[in-house]
């Protein structure tokens, strides 16, 4: 989110994660071979402190967003200092969040989204917000 330039980067670098293989495999355990997960969706974002555009979460960066929503999409984005942005079920439409904390909000709806595409465990967020209070 700092500026168009830094933008487009990390679009051109979504659409490469996206080009890369995404062959799966049957995977073997104690119990038996298990059959090879479906790929699931992947999720491009960009995390920057602060943004050149003004005002840092408006309509360049939307129009900017609408650009890509293909391969390069990004789903979530964060200007720690001032908000975050994600997609909801419509693909070109985003949700703007401002004020409070950005990054740690950012964060949270991260972990959510990628527990419910199944891509990674859940874990003890509990326990890792406490560690964030010492």
């Amino acid at each position: 989110m700092a500026n168009l330039k830094h933008f487009g980067y990390a679009q051109e670098k979504i659409r490469s994660v996206c080009a890369t293989s995404n062959d799966r495999t049957d995977t073997a355990r104690g119990e038996g071979t298990y059959p090879a997960k479906p790929p699931t969706p992947v999720f491009g974002g960009l995390l920057a402190f602060d943004s050149d555009w003004k005002p840092e979460l408006g309509d360049s960066l939307l129009e900017a967003l609408k650009q890509d929503q293909g391969k390069g999409k990004t789903d979530f984005g964060c200007g720690a200092g001032h908000g975050y942005f994600h997609t909801d079920e419509s693909p070109a439409e985003y949700i703007v969040l401002t004020g409070g904390k950005p990054a740690t909000e950012f964060l949270f709806k991260l972990i959510s989204q990628l527990y419910f595409s199944d891509t990674v465990p859940m874990f003890d967020i509990q326990a890792y917000s406490e560690w964030l209070a010492d």
